[in-house]
């Protein structure tokens, strides 16, 4: 790659980060003519499952506590490849803990609600109970102290990978920030044929990071909202979809956006891969937190209207605001439906002109 005309990702080794930086690469190479190349950890294969066969991977190795390990390796590979931006797309705590200034304009992809929001969030939390040493060992790779865990997402430009209905107007986010809309990855992949008659499911996914017991009677009240017979339950787990008591194993990825096609309601984690496709599609979600930023995007959802948080440890309360209100939630979700192949585009052009400042 021709230094200065390609990007460095940094990217994180879940799912969520690795696939909407590839949506994004693959647009910045189709529009722009901008090559890129992915390095990080890839603790749980989602880079050689999904970068790798469309671009370049380097695998550091790396646990999350070393810090200084990491750091060292990405600063190796950015002064000898030269790229013209990185853009970074991974919790800052711990990942970017100890990295130094890096050697050419920087993108960091996040979250609003995660980065700028008010909301104590898992990354604030983890900050303040280890932020004693974390100082000490900033200080003894000469860097700058911080005082929160937020001086992490610092770059030339953020942005922002939400949809905009769920970014508060005020305040006014930074100079440098912008929303560019969901980045929620659609593999390719065949409806089974079982899915195909289906209409008004209950679609449940909990991704790679979510709660995986559910109350029965939970699941048997949300099969029943709105209707007079209840409603197939579509779940998606680990290498297989469950048709109500039948598993379905799958030889690739989940065809997600045929499912929410079918679906009358979502149950999700609070993950955004799961949570922006439903509201892409005008579907009303109920979150099931499994941590702390899964329940801060379940109250950004609530509070839109167009969903409900449940509280593992009392979710009667929640659900029974769902029930009443279903009809409401059904018509508010569908308005704020939206086109997933927008965010991409937008983060592309953007990262693009920042390469040819």
């Amino acid at each position: 790659m021709a230094a200065g005309r390609h990007v460095l990702w940094i990217v994180g080794p879940a799912l969520g980060h690795a696939s909407r930086c590839l949506l994004i690469a693959r647009e910045l190479r189709a529009s722009h003519g901008i090559d890129s190349h992915f390095i990080g950890s890839d603790r749980h294969g989602f880079h050689a499952r999904l970068l790798a066969p469309d671009f370049g991977t380097t695998d550091l190795g790396c646990a999350p506590t070393d810090h200084g390990r990491f750091a060292d390796g990405v600063l190796a590979h950015a002064r000898q490849s030269r790229p013209g931006a990185i853009c970074i797309d991974c919790s800052p705590v711990p990942w970017m803990l100890a990295m130094p200034p890096l050697p050419a304009p920087t993108v960091y992809l996040t979250n609003h609600f995660l980065s700028h929001g008010p909301a104590r969030t898992l990354q604030d939390d983890l900050w303040q109970q280890n932020q004693v040493p974390w100082c000490a060992e900033r200080q003894s790779r000469g860097l700058r102290a911080i005082a929160s865990a937020r001086a992490l997402y610092e770059a030339s430009l953020v942005l922002f990978c939400d949809p905009s209905s769920l970014v508060p107007q005020s305040p006014q986010p930074p100079a440098n920030a912008q929303v560019i809309g969901a980045c929620c990855w659609t593999p390719a992949a065949n409806l089974p044929a079982a899915l195909e008659p289906l209409q008004d499911v209950l679609f449940v996914s909990f991704g790679s990071t979510g709660r995986g017991t559910i109350p029965a009677e939970m699941l048997e009240r949300l099969a029943r909202v709105g209707r007079t017979t209840p409603r197939t339950v579509v779940r998606i787990d680990q290498g297989s979809i469950r048709i109500d008591d039948q598993r379905l194993p799958l030889g690739g990825f989940v065809p997600t956006p045929g499912i929410l096609g079918r679906s009358g309601l979502a149950l999700t984690h609070g993950g955004t891969g799961s949570t922006y496709q439903a509201m892409a599609h005008g579907v009303p979600t109920l979150v099931w937190p499994a941590h702390r930023n899964h329940h801060v995007l379940g109250e950004r959802i609530e509070d839109l209207g167009i969903g409900v948080l449940l509280d593992p440890s009392g979710w009667t309360d929640g659900l029974a605001r769902f029930e009443t209100d279903f009809d409401a939630l059904v018509s508010r979700s569908r308005a704020h439906a939206f086109d997933l192949a927008q965010g991409p585009a937008h983060g592309a052009r953007l990262i693009s002109e920042l390469l040819r400042a």
